[in-house]
């Protein structure tokens, strides 16, 4: 069985960065789309469903530029904001 890492390197060859790019805006906005229908209907299964795409497609973009260390540096950056900004 094929690692998640690998699909996102298979989905990547076949389909190619800017269709993948391209596929991250349109889950990004599907998302969005699904955070305001969750606002006035509360409908929480699409907002996870599209919450999950955009999560897989962030995925993909790891695997697009698999710069580790700038994520992980960039990520405990942004965590340490929301911790200043809770006063933590």
């Amino acid at each position: 069985m094929m690692d998640f890492k690998e699909l996102c390197k298979e989905a990547l060859a076949k389909w190619g960065a800017e269709a993948q790019l391209d596929q991250t805006i349109e889950e990004c906005a599907e998302l969005i789309q699904a955070i305001q229908k969750h606002r006035r209907r509360g409908e929480i299964r699409n907002l996870i469903e599209e919450a999950v795409d955009v999560e897989i497609m962030i995925d993909q973009l790891k695997t697009m530029f698999p710069l580790t260390e700038t994520w992980t540096a960039i990520k405990k950056e942004k965590r340490a904001y929301l911790r200043g900004l809770l006063g933590k």
